[in-house]
């Protein structure tokens, strides 16, 4: 297991109570959902504060989050433009919502 990516989780974890765990499924830990940028935030302490950012901004449908930059990048499309494999970012799309009820 990487290390890193265990670390990720956990932060990740802390943001949703036990019955959400299910969300957790939501976040794909080394993956980009790259382009469709609605803009790049900065000083984002987790990923949950990115996806209330995300939740916050119309026609966001999409995060892309940086830990060790603290960046947010929320997106117009549910997966990106171009959603793939990158060390140290974690994605998730808003769809969980309406798979799971809400964030």
């Amino acid at each position: 297991v990487d290390a890193k990516a265990s670390v990720d989780s956990a932060n990740v974890s802390c943001f949703f109570r036990r019955s959400d765990k299910k969300m957790l499924s939501c976040v794909h830990n080394n993956y980009d959902f790259w382009g469709a940028d609605l803009g790049m935030v900065d000083k984002v302490a987790s990923l949950g504060a990115c996806v209330k950012l995300c939740k916050a901004k119309p026609g966001c449908k999409s995060v892309a989050y940086s830990l060790s930059a603290q960046c947010c990048w929320p997106k117009s499309k549910f997966y990106g433009e171009k959603p793939a494999p990158k060390a140290g970012i974690q994605s998730v799309s808003m769809q969980c919502e309406a798979r799971y009820g809400r964030w």
